[in-house]
């Protein structure tokens, strides 16, 4: 069992669901897709809660210590909502306003964000 056999694998295929006629094809297909989902974030947080509890252990942080990062990181956005949504950027290409989930400009096509934490 390999770490993150998850990240970025296609379990399903997204356009299928609306390719299906069938309503119980359709629900059967979302069914499938929300296990898959939901064992994807599970296992999302079990690897979350293991690399917290190594560098808890080999940093002597506390849980307030990560509670206070959770919370400067959420105020990034200007607001305390348990949500990580960046404010609009300028792009570098062509100065239009660009959200930051855009790894690239719609417009232009300039990189707006080669961050490994972009999340789609």
């Amino acid at each position: 069992m390999k770490l993150f056999d998850f990240m970025g694998k296609r379990d399903f295929d997204a356009g299928a669901i609306d390719k299906a006629y069938n309503p119980e094809t359709k629900v059967a297909l979302l069914g499938r897709q929300n296990r898959i989902l939901k064992a994807n974030l599970e296992r999302s947080f079990m690897i979350s809660r293991a690399l917290w509890e190594i560098v808890r252990f080999q940093c002597g942080l506390t849980d307030e210590d990560i509670l206070r990062k959770v919370s400067e990181i959420d105020l990034r956005d200007g607001v305390l909502d348990g949500k990580n949504e960046g404010t609009p950027t300028i792009c570098p290409g062509c100065g239009r306003r660009v959200s930051t989930r855009n790894p690239a400009c719609p417009y232009c096509g300039g990189v707006i964000d080669e961050s490994i934490f972009n999340v789609d």
